[in-house]
């Protein structure tokens, strides 16, 4: 039985052994390989297969004029500079004159934009109300209805990105269907 490494050093091999042009050794040693390994005999017969097909195709003659444009389109490939890579581009960016004061410049704003918009969005803090001694259950109602009041005027302005949370804490704290305050129906 063929192993794997084998079968990798077979089937590059396979279109020279089909055509015919590869060496006495290596075509013994892949003949040899074919007969013990299925995956790679199948291989070599649908590249034989193909061959086949491909040379009982009419052969199209081509003009004189293709083979040159097609011979100089080759040689611009070929001769085309390389582009280099992103480690040569970026030393060369950075080389230029005018890229590290610019750069730095880039630099010292990005530092500074976090503490701009720290103390850009810093509202002041809503004073804390100390709950006051209640007594009875009047004064708590009154107390958790004052309480749920200045809620919905702090979070009024779509709280959380949701408009629909600003519509449920501004509707009335007593009315039906509420549970704003715990309430079960």
């Amino acid at each position: 039985m063929a192993s794997i490494i084998d079968c990798k050093k077979i089937q590059p091999l396979l279109s020279e052994y089909v055509d015919g042009t590869l060496a006495g050794d290596s075509a013994w040693g892949v003949k040899l390989h074919l007969s013990s390994c299925a995956v790679c005999a199948r291989a070599a017969e649908e590249l034989s297969a193909t061959v086949s097909l491909l040379r009982s195709l009419p052969r199209e003659e081509t003009s004189d004029a293709f083979s040159e444009a097609l011979a100089r389109r080759l040689a611009d490939q070929v001769l085309k500079p390389a582009r280099p890579d992103l480690g040569e581009r970026v030393r060369e960016w950075w080389s230029l004159p005018r890229v590290r004061p610019a750069l730095a410049a880039a630099g010292a704003l990005a530092a500074l934009a976090p503490a701009a918009l720290f103390f850009s969005a810093r509202q002041p803090a809503a004073p804390v109300t100390e709950p006051p001694a209640v007594a009875s259950a009047g004064d708590q109602q009154q107390f958790l209805d004052e309480v749920l009041e200045e809620h919905a005027s702090y979070a009024s302005g779509e709280p959380l990105g949701d408009p629909t949370a600003a519509v449920l804490l501004v509707s009335s704290p007593g009315g039906e269907g509420s549970t704003a305050r715990g309430d079960r129906p």
